[in-house]
């Protein structure tokens, strides 16, 4: 995302983040994985968050949210837990919290 917004300007903000769609993009884009090792150190990412998201939605035949939903959230009653879309189930004051 970052390379993307230094090559072609800001894009992606608090109230217009990043779709699965995009983030697809950004990888095809980018070069075949590599094999990291502990020794090298790591980086943190979300984009493999997005392909499992995407892989258990096709698995399933249910959106990862609903997924989520069904096999963790409502068995373990976590009636204010979801997998956050924009658009869908809007979270009053989303953001807004003070950050440390």
């Amino acid at each position: 995302m970052d390379q993307e917004e230094k090559s072609h300007g800001k894009r992606w903000s608090p109230a217009y983040q990043i779709q699965d769609e995009e983030v697809l993009a950004l990888l095809e884009k980018q070069n075949p994985g590599q094999i990291h090792f502990l020794e090298q150190g790591w980086a943190y990412s979300n984009s493999g968050y997005v392909v499992l998201g995407l892989i258990v939605a096709k698995a399933s035949g249910v959106s990862y949210p609903e997924f989520l939903k069904r096999r963790i959230f409502d068995p373990l009653h976590m009636q204010n837990t979801l997998a956050y879309q924009r658009g869908s189930k809007e979270i009053p004051l989303r953001g807004l919290w003070p950050q440390p």
